[in-house]
């Protein structure tokens, strides 16, 4: 897998075709990696799960998977079907990150990574995610140092990142 402070930098969630088609060979000419976060069931399929997307998307097949792996980009979690852990019982959140990992195992031969889909989680989804994964991100809460609490790792959306730049723009 790739450098963990590289996760901070490049990371997308869902996993659509488009990164295979468009991403990557952008960030290939400039040397850059990221890592997707994916939803196991999806491999291959549309995005008819989610309603709120008004474009018809495909997600990643395997394929594209394997070949984004060998490009070094570290292929990670979403769970199988970007469920909100919240809404989850004990049993079928278990069930959604155990699958999901086993997946990853068998598809390319990691699973260190997961995101919190809606970055929805709470203490106790915390420590079972634990069980399984490395790492785990969010989305609006949480430290930008592994070390602070790998459970909590903090992502700016494109928009935030934006808005950071042109408040530092100002000041010079």
């Amino acid at each position: 897998t790739m450098d963990n402070w590289q996760l901070f930098f490049r990371c997308f969630d869902d996993g659509y075709q488009d990164l295979y088609n468009i991403a990557l060979p952008i960030m290939k000419k400039y040397a850059f990696n990221a890592t997707i976060f994916i939803c196991t069931d999806f491999i291959g399929k549309d995005n008819s799960w989610n309603c709120k997307d008004g474009k018809k998307r495909n997600h990643l097949n395997m394929d594209s998977l394997i070949s984004l792996r060998n490009e070094q980009w570290e292929i990670a979690s979403h769970g199988v079907t970007h469920q909100n852990l919240l809404k989850l019982s004990d049993s079928d959140l278990e069930d959604e990150l155990s699958k999901s990992k086993q997946v990853l195992l068998d598809i390319v031969g990691y699973a260190n990574s997961y995101a919190y889909p809606y970055g929805a989680y709470n203490e106790y989804i915390k420590t079972v995610v634990s069980k399984y994964y490395k790492y785990a991100f969010a989305v609006s809460t949480g430290g930008t140092n592994i070390q602070i609490d790998n459970m909590q790792i903090r992502r700016y959306t494109i928009s935030e990142i934006y808005k950071m730049a042109g408040l530092l723009w100002k000041k010079y």
